[in-house]
């Protein structure tokens, strides 16, 4: 398993990007995209070439990534910055071509993930640096496994580098980077109403699935 350290955000609403449907012509490419289930909606790349997609108001703005409006109320665009944190976001820097390489990389892992059963929020890229997301409800929580202990959990508890887990260790944490990502369990979701135990079922089982995915 190459991947040490797998982190997943769990969302409320998720809708699922099928393949192309057989017999539908291929200069038109249209696809099917399910949202919770009930409400199908159609779309083709060919109509979408037609029509530019216009970034609105900015909605919010992280370390590396910032979401933008839509003419789509049900659709963002995400922006992929060539800015560079650690420790939290506390250390800042600019790298050329960052933007690029994680909008490429992460369509490809979304992509992979919708053939494989994992629903996510990616629809397509649009540019090198932009791809067009549904607009979701996130949780704040943000979900952790571990093949291998490294990082911050040997600093934490005192085990050895490199040691293998039998079983992948899954761990919770408050998505807060003010509060420096604190560790929270099952308890404190339920208690500050960040999820139910319905959510955090799903979450634990998506979590490990993508896990052996990736793995």
């Amino acid at each position: 398993c190459t991947s040490l350290l797998i982190e997943t955000l769990f969302f409320e609403k998720i809708w699922v990007i099928l393949d192309k449907t057989p017999g539908l012509s291929t200069t038109s490419n249209l696809r099917y995209a399910e949202k919770d289930r009930s409400e199908i909606c159609l779309k083709s790349k060919f109509f979408l070439s037609l029509f530019e997609i216009e970034k609105g108001n900015l909605i919010s703005e992280g370390k590396a990534k910032s979401l933008y409006e839509t003419q789509n109320q049900n659709e963002l665009l995400m922006v992929y910055r060539d800015d560079t944190s650690a420790f939290d976001g506390k250390k800042k820097e600019a790298l050329k071509g960052k933007g690029e390489i994680n909008n490429k990389f992460n369509a490809h892992i979304m992509q992979y993930l919708d053939k494989n059963g994992i629903r996510t929020h990616h629809i397509e890229n649009v540019t090198d640096t932009e791809s067009l997301v549904h607009r979701l409800d996130m949780l704040p929580v943000e979900c952790v496994v571990r093949n291998i202990a490294t990082g911050s959990i040997c600093r934490r508890v005192g085990v050895e580098q490199g040691l293998k887990f039998e079983n992948p260790l899954f761990e919770f944490f408050l998505k807060d980077d003010d509060l420096g990502d604190p560790l929270i369990n099952d308890n404190h979701i339920i208690a500050f109403n960040w999820g139910t135990e319905e959510e955090i079922a799903i979450m634990k089982e998506k979590t490990l699935i993508i896990n052996k995915l990736l793995c």
